[in-house]
């Protein structure tokens, strides 16, 4: 079975890295970083499970990443809140930064088995 691929969007290096190293450990393959610009050309020429963005990007950015991975390549996109939810933002599932990486991986797992049945179920 080929692994999960990632797009990891986080708006610094350091949380970009530990972001990445833990989604590997936990298995998946994971491309990350630090810019929506970079990120944008990533969806064009990779076949994403999940995109990951990250709370401290303006909500244009993450609005733009996020319709681009859900309306025009079909990839679910999981969205790392600060303080409040970003509920302007049509993501397919939330977490806060604060509640961690193990909150996130599971957030993570969650919408790529959905993703997953979906397909088989078409």
């Amino acid at each position: 079975m080929a692994q999960q691929r990632i797009l990891c969007v986080a708006y610094g290096q350091a949380v970009k890295e530990r972001r990445c190293h833990e989604l590997m450990a936990a298995g998946y393959s994971v491309i990350g970083t630090t810019t929506v610009k970079h990120a944008e050309p990533l969806l064009v020429g990779n076949a994403f499970d999940l995109v990951i963005v990250g709370v401290q990007f303006t909500d244009e950015e993450k609005e733009k990443l996020v319709s681009l991975a859900r309306d025009k390549y079909h990839i679910p996109v999981l969205l790392v809140c600060g303080g409040e939810m970003d509920e302007g933002i049509i993501a397919d599932d939330r977490v806060f930064a604060a509640q961690g990486e193990e909150v996130l991986l599971k957030a993570a797992a969650r919408l790529m088995h959905q993703k997953k049945a979906m397909a088989a179920a078409a």
